[in-house]
């Protein structure tokens, strides 16, 4: 018998444990503070337990012990814990059967998304830099055919005056070696080169015109597509966010979607997961609540009872050593024949 209830016992706290650890976890994803939620979770189910023993063993003594609004308010406050159980297993039950993997799922096509992402930004940019390059080059080709027919009309000149002018200072006429021709040499000279630098500059500067004017139309145009491209990944993502993912296989639970489908392939019975899951975590709830209820209240009654045995036992031992002294051995009074005196035989 003493297994039997150790037994008994140790049921009725696994399940006590289990309530609390469902609830603890259920408090802890509401309000995200694991401390909070571990006192306050603990309160509730150790008052649970204590007010279905005491109210029991209260009522086992003397029925009458507990006033009417007393009795009302105990039912009130257990139904309360017991209501606060049930809505906490059936909230992490069903979350755990209904969708477990949509976190898991979520995650994944986000991560699934934002590599997309990376990808197609990655080749908008290569594809920018090379139209860039490209372009930059034939530009650049296009100046360097202009640069090298200005060269072929001016260097040819300024080597020309420049032989012409050397050679006239080498000259010695009457005496004087720079004359009117080194001067004029001189002169044209300077206005070639003068020419060649400022045809040359305005070169430079069109050809970085139009490189700036190039990249700023392709930056732009592809300013654009980058914009559209995170507009589009924005909305993926929000549309990723706001899925409830309730007609996509990933996030069920395999073993309940094997069983339903089972179900209404077999039976033809066919069950919404949502309702299945709804419907198990009830079943779980209650059968967990009521084996608190039932083992905890029948455990009050045996303990209770065993006391009132033990008393009993003991008042009995009493009256046995009583009349054993008092009677039995008196002096002048020891019954030759017990029966006869309407006594049990044997001594007490």
């Amino acid at each position: 018998m003493k297994l039997t209830e150790t037994l008994y016992t140790i049921t009725g706290i696994s399940a006590f444990l289990i309530s609390a650890t469902i609830e603890y976890y259920f408090f802890e994803s509401i309000t995200q503070g694991p401390d909070f939620s571990f006192i306050m979770i603990g309160t509730f189910e150790v008052a649970k337990i204590l007010s279905i023993m005491i109210t029991r063993s209260i009522i086992l003594q003397n029925s009458n012990a507990i006033s009417t609004p007393l009795a009302v308010l105990s039912w009130a406050v257990k139904v309360f814990l017991v209501t606060l159980s049930l809505i906490s297993s059936i909230g992490l039950i069903s979350s755990n059967l209904d969708r477990p993997h949509l976190k898991k799922v979520k995650e994944n096509d986000k991560a699934r998304a934002e590599m997309l992402y990376t990808e197609k930004l990655g080749n908008l940019k290569e594809q920018q830099e090379s139209i860039l390059n490209k372009s930059i080059s034939e530009i650049k080709d296009r100046y360097k055919i202009r640069y090298e027919k200005l060269a072929g009309y001016y260097e040819p000149k300024i080597s020309n005056e420049e032989q012409l002018r050397d050679l006239e200072f080498n000259r010695e006429i009457n005496g004087v070696r720079r004359g009117q021709h080194y001067y004029e040499h001189e002169r044209k000279l300077n206005e070639y080169s003068t020419n060649y630098k400022i045809e040359k500059d305005r070169l430079e500067a069109a050809e970085d015109k139009e490189i700036k004017d190039l990249i700023g139309k392709t930056n732009a145009k592809y300013q654009e597509k980058f914009e559209a491209l995170d507009s589009n990944r924005e909305v993926n993502l929000n549309t990723i966010e706001r899925n409830d993912y309730k007609q996509d296989a990933r996030v069920a639970n395999g073993l309940v979607k094997s069983f339903l489908e089972t179900l209404e392939n077999g039976l033809h019975l066919k069950i919404e997961y949502l309702t299945f899951s709804i419907l198990f975590s009830l079943l779980v709830s209650f059968t967990l609540e009521g084996l608190i209820y039932i083992i905890f209240n029948n455990l009050s009654i045996i303990f209770s009872t065993r006391k009132e045995d033990v008393s009993l036992a003991e008042e009995t031992k009493n009256l046995k050593e009583f009349l054993n002294k008092n009677i039995h051995d008196a002096k002048g009074f020891i019954s030759k024949n017990p029966d006869e005196e309407g006594v049990i035989n044997g001594s007490y």
